[in-house]
């Protein structure tokens, strides 16, 4: 499911109910009946959002009485959702991820991925950005700059620096930074901040999920200003 608004927007993955005054609709419920329930959404209002605090099953209310209630599957590793608002990038986390969290100590091994593909699709949500593959997906939500800064800017699709066709030919990535390289020679340069997740790689038929450490709010503003003499 995806909706979203002007300024924000919500991807899921995992199982959701709608409840409405005529009933519960869910993603079991026939696509008519979606459909019909879809237009009914346009031109409504979120006017509340909860959760827990591990943020694995939010709740939305929209005025007209309607409740948008997300499930994450217990045995998925992978994030049941992602909501963008402005400058932040929430992504929940399943059970199983949620109890990998609490007891592990989350590390990020320097690496680098190889041949990624074609750019087939390009997403912007200033500040961040979203480039997908046919298997790889990447999303930011964090500083990033252009290396070389100037020359290709006829490229890009609006803020986001690729555009669908380009070759995505390498990552390089650390706990904090990853270098991200198109066929055209020219390289995002990515930073991580104090956010939740500033950052993430993601194959999920093959079952990767590189997720970027942020940073202490103390030092976010030094990595930032001292990426350009990366």
């Amino acid at each position: 499911m995806h909706i979203g608004g002007m300024e924000w927007h919500l991807n899921t993955t995992c199982p959701y109910a709608i409840d409405t005054a005529e009933g519960e609709f869910s993603d079991d419920s026939a696509p008519s009946e979606l459909e019909e329930l879809a237009s009914r959404l346009i031109g409504t209002t979120v006017t509340v959002v909860e959760s827990n605090n591990d943020m694995d099953d939010p709740r939305f209310s929209l005025d007209e009485g309607i409740r948008i209630s997300l499930t994450a599957d217990p045995n998925d590793p992978y994030e049941p959702w992602t909501m963008r608002v402005p400058g932040i990038l929430l992504i929940g986390s399943s059970p199983s991820e949620i109890e990998h969290v609490r007891t592990t100590t989350r590390v990020v091994e320097p690496g680098e991925l190889d041949g990624l593909g074609e750019v087939r699709g390009v997403r912007s949500f200033p500040p961040g950005w979203s480039v997908s593959t046919d298997e790889w997906t990447v999303v930011v939500a964090c500083p990033w700059q252009v290396d070389p800064p100037v020359g290709h800017a006829r490229h890009l699709a609006g803020p986001a620096p690729a555009a669908i066709g380009m070759q995505l030919e390498r990552i390089r990535y650390s706990a904090r930074q990853c270098v991200f390289e198109f066929s055209d020679e020219h390289r995002v340069i990515v930073t991580s901040d104090a956010g939740r997740a500033p950052w993430f790689i993601s194959n999920r038929a093959a079952g990767v999920s590189i997720v970027g450490l942020p940073l202490e709010p103390r030092d976010a503003r030094q990595a930032i200003d001292g990426v350009a003499g990366a």
